[in-house]
């Protein structure tokens, strides 16, 4: 097929004439793939009517999770023992990113099911999933030292049926280490909203945004003051990428992706909806 298509090319570059009917593309000897881009700030966006806050947790403030090291390996078999025994199996990522990152360098890890399961509940999956911990495993024998983990919650397997937690991978973050993650949004400031006041409503479009930032700045969320926002305004991905601070990146391409809309009043959409046809 290449043969062919060399073939076809060289009588088409014999002939200009015909050759100026096909694509440009066609007339290249070499072909290369681009790499993707970083998002740029769009032209056409405004001001944003919206402010931000970006919250950060020192490490004293953060929470602990106990756990104990597995002495047996993993498997389908093991793990049901484990959750049988009242423990949830989990394991620590110590070299995320890396080529040093193998199943050798994981730590293998226990926790207790009820501890985690109420701490994924009061939380919120999305919250849990975006906050550091500190991860304290207890030694094996009596007497030895805890280690003591910074880490965040890469994946956490929920059974569907019983939404139990059944699996927790944890991700070893050091502060200097850029970490991509998922962050919630919260909205605040409803009371007071111009656009809420008229008879509109407040929609998150997404729930969450990737966000790409070190380990010393990872917020647990961010919250969208709409308190100035007036209706059929809304906030993208480009303006709220402005307001981040320093460090903190959207991981998007598309920045007029929308983050927060205020619609209308429903009055406003029932005078502009078209009037039916009388028959």
């Amino acid at each position: 097929m290449l043969r062919t298509f060399s073939r076809r090319l060289q009588q088409l570059q014999r002939t200009p004439d015909l050759l100026r009917s096909f694509p440009a593309a066609l007339s290249c000897q070499s072909f290369s793939v681009a790499q993707p881009e970083e998002a740029e700030v769009h032209p056409s966006l405004g001001p944003p009517t919206t402010t931000i806050n970006v919250p950060t947790i020192v490490d004293a403030d953060l929470q602990t999770i106990t756990a104990r090291l597995r002495g047996h390996p993993s498997g389908t078999r093991w793990a049901r023992r484990v959750r049988k025994s009242g423990n949830t199996p989990a394991l620590i990522d110590m070299f995320p990113g890396t080529t040093e990152s193998s199943k050798n360098n994981d730590i293998l890890l226990t926790v207790e099911s009820r501890a985690i399961q109420n701490l994924v509940t009061k939380i919120g999956r999305d919250h849990f999933q975006s906050r550091l911990f500190k991860l304290e495993i207890e030694p094996k024998e009596e007497g030895g030292t805890k280690e003591t983990y910074r880490v965040l919650p890469r994946t956490l397997h929920i059974n569907a049926i019983t939404d139990k937690v059944e699996n927790v991978c944890f991700l070893r973050v050091s502060p200097e280490r850029r970490v991509e993650l998922m962050v919630p949004l919260r909205t605040m400031g409803e009371d007071v909203s111009p656009g809420i006041k008229k008879g509109g409503w407040a929609h998150l479009v997404t729930r969450t945004i990737p966000l790409s930032c070190p380990g010393d700045k990872i917020p647990p969320y961010i919250e969208v003051d709409i308190s100035k926002m007036d209706a059929k305004q809304k906030l993208v991905m480009g303006q709220l990428a402005r307001m981040l601070p320093d460090g903190i990146e959207i991981v998007s391409k598309d920045p007029l992706r929308p983050v927060c809309m205020m619609s209308g009043s429903r009055r406003e959409e029932e005078e502009a909806a078209p009037a039916p046809e009388k028959k």
